[in-house]
């Protein structure tokens, strides 16, 4: 690994296991699909990582950039040969790549983005922008896809935004304003026990009122690392 600083490091990924992506109908939609990696390993597979949190003998490390991207090939591609590949970055392919990456490797869930802190969040921010300064656009609107079992969010897309909607309370802690984010103005309320509760922690929802390809997310994996 090359460190910029404790926080902050690239790391190289490991493959994906290719063969369990071949021929996958479960998660299409009407036909049979080929799912495979398309992009330069060389290039891919080395990204910057920032330092999330440690727990027991781990630490957990969140990419800035894709270190995978899944391509769906075209149903017809004899009648699409400008369209052969399909690039989408939905809940369709979320859930194909966290079938098969490595175990040291899996997706982010809504419940693992809010068991992050908004203090340890902030710790992020400011190790992103304090290295890569001519990124602090980019980085406060930052966000990626993620998924959760529980059937509350059924028909939700949720994405997480680290960086947005924080505040310090009475005590000088930092936490979350309650209500919506610049960021996130088009986000959607979930009924819960007869009252609408407009997002969890940093992780906001969408209605899924439009379709998975339209709705693309990048899908940034965790990955642990054995403390030394």
């Amino acid at each position: 690994m090359k460190y910029y600083t404790d926080k902050l490091c690239e790391i190289e990924f490991p493959d994906i296991d290719l063969s369990k992506l071949d021929k996958c109908d479960e998660y299409g939609y009407k036909y049979e699909y080929h799912w495979e990696e398309t992009k330069d390993k060389l290039k891919r597979h080395i990204q910057s990582c920032v330092f999330l949190k440690e727990d027991n003998d781990y630490k957990y490390y969140l990419a800035l950039n894709d270190p995978y991207e899944i391509y769906r090939k075209h149903n017809c591609p004899e009648q699409h040969k400008d369209e052969f590949y399909v690039v989408s970055s939905g809940e369709t392919e979320y859930k194909i790549l966290n079938k098969v990456v490595p175990d040291n490797i899996f997706m982010p869930t809504l419940e693992y983005c809010n068991s992050i802190t908004p203090s340890e969040w902030f710790d992020v921010f400011t190790n992103i922008v304090t290295n890569f300064p001519e990124e602090i656009n980019y980085i406060a609107k930052f966000s990626f896809l993620v998924v959760s079992d529980n059937p509350l969010y059924d028909g939700y897309y949720l994405v997480c935004y680290p960086f947005v909607n924080m505040s310090r309370d009475d005590n000088g802690n930092i936490c979350y304003k309650k209500e919506w984010c610049w960021a996130v103005e088009d986000t959607h309320s979930i009924k819960i026990n007869d009252e609408y509760v407009n997002h969890t922690g940093n992780v906001y929802f969408y209605e899924k009122n439009y379709t998975e390809d339209w709705f693309n997310r990048s899908l940034l994996p965790v990955i642990k690392i054995k403390k030394d």
